[in-house]
């Protein structure tokens, strides 16, 4: 359960960043296009990617697909029941129909969570030893060097970060006492 927290205070996070980040992690600067996503695969698989100081037309859909799965996984986490152990915060809540609904769904997706995230491990292991772009290190520091110059975002993610957990909690663990 506290994985869970975890994962929806990092969506939580992210979505917020991706609304208010400065330029290169912004929602509105994804490419998710599909026409823009088979060039990119062409290129990926010529081993010639153009490097993007934000987000490729790969990356954007992978963003929006990683923050659907976990999103999915969480929010149905939170309502659900293994009947014996443990059960999601808004169990008491909900009725038992959502309550197996929600955890028939999160266990199916459960593999999905898994598959995306060996899918992206490879994507940038791939990234890294075959089209020697660097993008670990920009995934980490929000800095890539590209032809002479630095793109980076503005440092204001722990203050985000910090909003979306404390929002979390109020919401998850404070809020059912009031309802």
């Amino acid at each position: 359960m506290w994985l869970g927290s975890a994962a929806l205070t990092l969506i939580l996070f992210r979505i917020f960043w991706g609304l208010f980040a400065g330029d290169y992690a912004r929602f509105d600067r994804f490419s998710l296009r599909l026409s823009a996503l088979s060039v990119y695969a062409a290129q990926l698989i010529k081993r010639t990617p153009p490097s993007h100081a934000g987000h490729s037309p790969a990356g954007s859909w992978s963003v929006v697909l990683i923050l659907a799965i976990t999103l999915t996984q969480s929010i149905t986490g939170l309502m659900s029941s293994d009947a014996i152990f443990t059960e999601g915060p808004l169990v008491p809540m909900v009725p038992n129909e959502i309550v197996d609904t929600a955890t028939n769904i999160h266990h199916w997706v459960s593999k999905m969570v898994l598959a995306i995230v060996v899918l992206h491990l490879l994507a940038v292991f791939y990234y890294e030893a075959i089209c020697k772009q660097q993008i670990l290190l920009a995934m980490i520091t929000g800095s890539k060097k590209l032809q002479g110059q630095t793109a980076r975002e503005r440092p204001a993610a722990a203050i985000l970060l910090a909003l979306a957990a404390g929002g979390l909690v109020w919401l998850i663990y404070l809020m059912p006492e009031i309802w």
